[in-house]
């Protein structure tokens, strides 16, 4: 029985001993910059550089760097956060934090990552103080070739898929000066961010004023992949008629995989322009506003056109109102207003107009026509009926219903009095003389 407990006591010592941890030595760190892909680039393309962040402690805090400029390419900063894995060296297991970042070659030959520092703290575990380390990276170097065929002067595109859409708006038909055309072309490729896909010139088009809009550049990020895309806008004012050509481009695309280079095209545009006479008069105070003293002269010519014009219809005005007025105190005014009367069934209206109207056939002379001249007259027989009938009505006060016939028959009348000549002239008498009964006797 005591043997047994001896040898349990024997092995629990042991056990106790197993569980309390060795001594750990001091916590290393260092921090390494690499190149990733094949070892071999192409201009344009995606070359990954690694930042490994190393500690033989459990926990890492407070990352600081400063991702350099490279000359002759484009870096995109890391992508997202970095990603964790351990290692082995000299019988140590290192942890290492790794960010990737992007630099795409613009030009072929040497290129160069600068070395650049890098700044942590690291920790053995929960509640084990903290070590700041501070590091610098070494420069990086690699060769960036040109695809096989490709021109320099021609933008070139590196990756596995490449898209390029044009769009018009409006559609370009009908245009006529001073219509405005705006063109989108959309870029897109796979494994490249917006910021490096092509740059569209802004043409220069005689007769066309062309004004470039702000590229839209946007990235998509998902599980690692990288989607670019880039949206160049321009708008196309047209200035003058005619048939004009808005040029395209041309875009080199190497793809890697296949290793084969196309040339995608951006169509140009033909367009037929109309001229605009609602813009005439814009364009020619446009042209004078460059030259002031020719535009005053044109503005002081034009005020003297204004005054002139004035006066002038003020003279054709004065003219016209004098016409109008011995239009209306002659003796074709007067039948008038005596016609216009006949259209209504006002007894009194017509009575007053038709003596009116006698009142001014005499004129000046030394006798004038009347009511009962005009009744006795024989011409029209049926007229000094009409007339005692007119005279009834203005008595009565009541409705004169027989004007148009009245204006018909003394129409006839004053067409026999026009052609008669020797109608004696003296002062108007009396219009209702004693004496005859169908005149108001």
């Amino acid at each position: 029985m005591m043997r047994c407990l001896a040898v349990g006591l024997f092995w629990l010592s042991i056990s106790l001993c197993a569980a309390v941890p060795a001594e750990q030595g001091p916590l290393k760190a260092d921090a390494r910059a690499s190149l990733g892909g094949e070892g071999h680039y192409w201009v344009g393309q995606s070359v990954p550089v690694n930042l490994d962040l190393r500690s033989t402690a459990m926990t890492f805090g407070r990352q600081q760097f400063d991702v350099p400029a490279v000359d002759g390419a484009l870096v995109l900063n890391p992508e997202s956060g970095a990603y964790k894995f351990s290692e082995q060296q000299d019988g140590e297991t290192w942890q290492v934090q790794r960010y990737q970042y992007r630099v795409f070659p613009q030009r072929s030959g040497s290129l160069t990552v600068p070395a650049f520092e890098v700044a942590f703290s690291a920790s053995a575990g929960y509640g084990k103080p903290e070590k700041d380390f501070r590091f610098a990276t070494e420069p990086l170097s690699f060769e960036a070739r040109l695809p096989p065929g490709a021109k320099t002067d021609v933008a070139l595109v590196t990756t596995s898929r490449f898209v390029v859409e044009q769009a018009w708006d409006p559609t370009p038909t009908a245009l006529k000066v001073g219509d405005a055309l705006t063109r989108r072309v959309t870029f897109r490729a796979v494994d490249l961010p917006g910021m490096a896909l092509p740059v569209l010139e802004v043409p220069r088009i005689a007769g066309i004023a062309v004004y470039p809009g702000q590229p839209d550049v946007q990235d998509t990020i998902e599980r690692g992949s990288l989607d670019g895309e880039r949206v160049e806008s321009h708008a196309f004012v047209m200035q003058g008629a005619g048939s004009y050509e808005i040029p395209g481009a041309i875009v080199q695309w190497w793809n890697p995989q296949t290793e084969t280079l196309t040339e995608v095209a951006v169509e140009p545009l033909q367009i037929e322009v109309a001229a605009n006479p609602a813009l005439a008069a814009a364009q020619a105070f446009d042209a004078l506003s460059e030259r002031p003293l020719l535009l005053v002269a044109s503005v002081v010519a034009a005020v003297i056109g204004l005054v002139l014009s004035v006066r002038a219809y003020r003279a054709v005005r004065r003219r016209r109102l004098a016409r109008a007025e011995q239009h209306a105190k002659s003796e074709q005014g007067y039948f008038e207003r005596f016609q216009q009367a006949c259209r209504g069934e006002d007894a009194s209206s017509i009575y007053n107009a038709l003596t009116q109207w006698l009142s001014r056939w005499g004129g000046d002379r030394e006798t004038a026509v009347t009511l009962r001249s005009i009744a006795e007259n024989g011409s029209e027989p049926a007229l000094p009926d009409h007339l005692d009938g007119l005279q009834r009505a203005v008595a009565n006060r009541e409705p004169y219903a027989e004007g148009p016939i009245l204006d018909g028959l003394l129409g006839d009348v004053r067409k026999q009095l026009q052609s008669n000549n020797d109608v004696p002239e003296r002062s108007l008498p009396e219009l209702n003389p004693r004496g005859h009964k169908g005149l108001g006797i």
